[in-house]
Protein backbone atom coordinates (compact mmCIF):
# COMPACT_ATOMS: atom_id res chain seq x y z
CA UNK A 1 0.00 0.00 0.00
CA UNK A 2 1.68 3.39 -1.16
CA UNK A 3 1.07 5.94 1.37
CA UNK A 4 -0.06 9.97 0.31
CA UNK A 5 3.63 11.04 0.73
CA UNK A 6 5.60 7.93 -1.12
CA UNK A 7 3.14 9.03 -3.87
CA UNK A 8 3.93 12.56 -3.96
CA UNK A 9 7.35 11.69 -3.73
CA UNK A 10 6.50 9.20 -6.90
CA UNK A 11 5.03 11.94 -8.62
CA UNK A 12 7.90 14.98 -8.17
CA UNK A 13 10.68 12.40 -9.22
CA UNK A 14 8.61 11.53 -12.57
CA UNK A 15 8.02 15.12 -13.40
CA UNK A 16 11.97 15.72 -12.64
CA UNK A 17 12.11 13.31 -15.66
CA UNK A 18 9.31 13.98 -17.91
CA UNK A 19 8.64 18.39 -17.69
CA UNK A 20 10.14 20.77 -19.77
CA UNK A 21 11.05 24.07 -18.66
CA UNK A 22 10.84 25.88 -21.68
CA UNK A 23 14.08 28.17 -21.21
CA UNK A 24 16.24 29.64 -23.78
CA UNK A 25 19.95 30.04 -23.11
CA UNK A 26 22.07 32.66 -24.80
CA UNK A 27 25.73 32.18 -25.50
CA UNK A 28 28.41 33.86 -27.25
CA UNK A 29 29.91 32.57 -30.26
CA UNK A 30 33.82 32.41 -30.31
CA UNK A 31 35.95 30.41 -30.54
CA UNK A 32 39.01 29.16 -28.42
CA UNK A 33 42.88 30.92 -29.48
CA UNK A 34 43.82 28.94 -32.88
CA UNK A 35 47.29 27.07 -33.00
CA UNK A 36 50.27 28.68 -34.92
CA UNK A 37 50.73 27.04 -38.33
CA UNK A 38 54.53 25.82 -38.93
CA UNK A 39 54.44 28.00 -42.24
CA UNK A 40 52.72 31.02 -43.25
CA UNK A 41 51.78 31.95 -46.89
CA UNK A 42 51.82 35.75 -48.28
CA UNK A 43 49.30 37.04 -50.36
CA UNK A 44 46.38 38.23 -50.74
CA UNK A 45 42.86 36.16 -50.82
CA UNK A 46 39.21 37.48 -51.50
CA UNK A 47 36.71 36.63 -49.46
CA UNK A 48 33.12 36.36 -50.46
CA UNK A 49 29.70 34.93 -48.67
CA UNK A 50 29.43 32.26 -46.08
CA UNK A 51 25.89 31.00 -45.81
CA UNK A 52 24.37 29.37 -42.94
CA UNK A 53 23.07 26.47 -44.73
CA UNK A 54 21.73 24.29 -41.97
CA UNK A 55 18.36 22.50 -41.89
CA UNK A 56 16.61 24.61 -39.01
CA UNK A 57 13.42 26.28 -39.12
CA UNK A 58 14.99 29.18 -36.23
CA UNK A 59 18.47 30.19 -37.55
CA UNK A 60 19.14 32.00 -34.36
CA UNK A 61 18.91 28.31 -32.60
CA UNK A 62 21.87 26.37 -32.06
CA UNK A 63 21.37 23.49 -29.65
CA UNK A 64 18.94 22.00 -27.19
CA UNK A 65 19.27 22.31 -23.66
CA UNK A 66 18.90 19.69 -21.25
CA UNK A 67 18.97 18.80 -17.22
CA UNK A 68 21.25 16.26 -15.79
CA UNK A 69 18.98 13.65 -16.71
CA UNK A 70 18.85 14.25 -20.32
CA UNK A 71 14.92 15.62 -20.20
CA UNK A 72 15.11 18.48 -22.85
CA UNK A 73 14.34 22.11 -21.29
CA UNK A 74 14.55 24.58 -23.81
CA UNK A 75 16.58 25.77 -26.47
CA UNK A 76 20.34 27.60 -27.02
CA UNK A 77 20.51 30.52 -29.11
CA UNK A 78 23.26 33.02 -30.14
CA UNK A 79 23.84 35.94 -28.21
CA UNK A 80 22.67 39.46 -28.72
CA UNK A 81 20.72 38.20 -32.10
CA UNK A 82 23.90 37.58 -34.07
CA UNK A 83 23.93 36.03 -37.27
CA UNK A 84 25.48 32.67 -37.12
CA UNK A 85 27.23 33.01 -41.04
CA UNK A 86 28.49 36.48 -39.86
CA UNK A 87 30.53 34.65 -37.05
CA UNK A 88 31.66 32.36 -38.86
CA UNK A 89 32.85 34.14 -41.60
CA UNK A 90 34.98 36.57 -38.98
CA UNK A 91 36.16 33.25 -37.24
CA UNK A 92 37.21 31.73 -41.30
CA UNK A 93 38.91 35.42 -41.63
CA UNK A 94 40.75 35.13 -38.79
CA UNK A 95 41.87 31.48 -39.85
CA UNK A 96 42.99 32.76 -43.08
CA UNK A 97 44.95 35.81 -41.47
CA UNK A 98 46.39 33.22 -39.04
CA UNK A 99 47.81 31.52 -42.24
CA UNK A 100 49.77 34.68 -43.15
CA UNK A 101 46.67 36.49 -45.91
CA UNK A 102 45.57 39.35 -45.98
CA UNK A 103 42.09 39.05 -46.97
CA UNK A 104 40.17 41.16 -49.37
CA UNK A 105 36.52 41.67 -50.63
CA UNK A 106 36.10 40.57 -54.26
CA UNK A 107 34.48 43.63 -55.06
CA UNK A 108 37.46 46.05 -54.28
CA UNK A 109 40.49 46.69 -56.56
CA UNK A 110 42.64 44.27 -55.31
CA UNK A 111 40.04 41.36 -55.17
CA UNK A 112 38.61 42.15 -58.85
CA UNK A 113 42.62 41.29 -59.87
CA UNK A 114 42.26 38.35 -58.08
CA UNK A 115 41.00 34.80 -60.17
CA UNK A 116 38.91 32.63 -57.24
CA UNK A 117 36.86 34.49 -54.63
CA UNK A 118 36.74 31.86 -51.06
CA UNK A 119 33.10 31.40 -49.73
CA UNK A 120 31.12 28.48 -48.47
CA UNK A 121 28.95 27.09 -45.36
CA UNK A 122 28.13 26.07 -42.22
CA UNK A 123 26.21 22.89 -42.98
CA UNK A 124 26.00 21.68 -38.89
CA UNK A 125 26.30 23.85 -35.68
CA UNK A 126 24.48 22.03 -32.78
CA UNK A 127 24.90 21.92 -29.20
CA UNK A 128 23.06 18.66 -27.77
CA UNK A 129 24.08 16.12 -25.23
CA UNK A 130 22.90 13.63 -21.93
CA UNK A 131 22.35 14.10 -18.52
CA UNK A 132 26.37 13.21 -18.14
CA UNK A 133 27.65 15.04 -21.36
CA UNK A 134 27.04 18.24 -23.73
CA UNK A 135 28.62 18.35 -27.59
CA UNK A 136 28.94 20.61 -29.90
CA UNK A 137 28.93 19.72 -33.68
CA UNK A 138 30.43 21.75 -36.37
CA UNK A 139 30.72 21.40 -40.13
CA UNK A 140 32.11 24.14 -42.19
CA UNK A 141 32.51 23.27 -45.99
CA UNK A 142 34.76 26.19 -47.89
CA UNK A 143 35.71 26.73 -51.45
CA UNK A 144 37.71 28.25 -53.98
CA UNK A 145 35.01 29.79 -56.92
CA UNK A 146 36.44 30.82 -60.31
CA UNK A 147 35.24 34.59 -60.42
CA UNK A 148 34.02 34.49 -64.09
CA UNK A 149 33.05 31.06 -64.62
CA UNK A 150 31.59 30.22 -61.22
CA UNK A 151 33.54 27.09 -61.54
CA UNK A 152 34.64 25.27 -58.32
CA UNK A 153 38.42 24.89 -58.50
CA UNK A 154 38.67 24.09 -54.66
CA UNK A 155 36.70 22.17 -51.45
CA UNK A 156 37.06 21.20 -48.66
CA UNK A 157 35.08 20.23 -45.39
CA UNK A 158 35.91 20.73 -41.46
CA UNK A 159 34.41 18.99 -38.58
CA UNK A 160 34.79 19.79 -35.03
CA UNK A 161 33.16 18.33 -32.66
CA UNK A 162 34.05 18.81 -28.33
CA UNK A 163 32.12 16.72 -25.48
CA UNK A 164 31.71 18.47 -22.55
CA UNK A 165 30.67 17.72 -19.02
CA UNK A 166 27.18 18.75 -18.43
CA UNK A 167 27.82 19.05 -14.54
CA UNK A 168 29.61 22.75 -14.72
CA UNK A 169 26.04 23.92 -16.08
CA UNK A 170 24.27 24.19 -19.80
CA UNK A 171 25.48 27.93 -20.30
CA UNK A 172 29.07 27.10 -19.17
CA UNK A 173 29.32 23.50 -21.00
CA UNK A 174 27.59 25.28 -24.40
CA UNK A 175 30.11 27.90 -24.20
CA UNK A 176 32.81 26.41 -23.52
CA UNK A 177 31.90 22.78 -25.98
CA UNK A 178 31.37 25.58 -28.71
CA UNK A 179 35.14 27.53 -28.02
CA UNK A 180 36.87 24.18 -28.86
CA UNK A 181 34.74 22.47 -31.40
CA UNK A 182 35.33 25.36 -33.51
CA UNK A 183 38.62 25.93 -32.85
CA UNK A 184 39.36 22.18 -34.08
CA UNK A 185 37.29 23.37 -37.57
CA UNK A 186 39.41 26.40 -37.74
CA UNK A 187 42.69 24.93 -36.60
CA UNK A 188 42.31 22.19 -39.81
CA UNK A 189 41.44 24.82 -41.97
CA UNK A 190 44.36 26.84 -41.06
CA UNK A 191 46.76 24.16 -42.10
CA UNK A 192 44.93 23.45 -45.26
CA UNK A 193 45.35 27.42 -46.35
CA UNK A 194 49.22 27.04 -45.97
CA UNK A 195 48.85 24.10 -48.20
CA UNK A 196 50.67 24.78 -51.62
CA UNK A 197 47.42 24.00 -53.32
CA UNK A 198 45.78 26.39 -51.67
CA UNK A 199 48.23 28.94 -52.21
CA UNK A 200 48.02 28.80 -55.55
CA UNK A 201 44.81 28.94 -56.31
CA UNK A 202 43.59 31.29 -53.72
CA UNK A 203 46.12 33.60 -54.68
CA UNK A 204 46.17 33.49 -58.55
CA UNK A 205 45.20 36.19 -60.45
CA UNK A 206 43.18 36.74 -63.73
Amino acid sequence: MISNCQSLLLLSVAGLFTCGCNMTFHIRIQSDPLKRPAVTRPGEVAMGELNDSRAVADKSQIGIARNGFGVETGTVKIKDNAKLESIIAESVVAALKEAGYRVVSPDDPIGKGLRHRLEGEVTEFWIDGSGWNLWNKVTLVLRLRDSDTGVVMWEREFKGQEDTPNAIGIWQASQQSVREALAIALNAAVVEFTSDEFHSKATARK
